[in-house]
């Protein structure tokens, strides 16, 4: 929600959608509570691997883009 923005957190579910530019992973995990969108910058050291259905973990900020909230991912596993 809103008043998470700002806040740590880890999220997990199954991804539902992958995609990835120069710069950055583009996911959305979903479980029975609902969908988050989380971005992983691939500058930050991260690598994934990730196929439709798999179970994901992410850790970071919640923050607002466009009017949606995402995660911005410091490790995804």
């Amino acid at each position: 929600t809103e008043e998470d923005i700002g806040k740590y957190v880890r999220v997990s579910g199954n991804a539902t959608g992958f995609s990835e530019t120069e710069n950055a992973y583009f996911l959305t995990l979903a479980d029975e509570k609902g969908r988050i969108k989380v971005v992983a910058w691939k500058n930050s050291g991260i690598l994934l691997n990730i196929t439709e259905g798999s179970l994901v973990e992410a850790v970071g900020e919640v923050a607002l883009y466009r009017g949606d909230i995402e995660v911005i991912a410091d490790l995804v596993t």
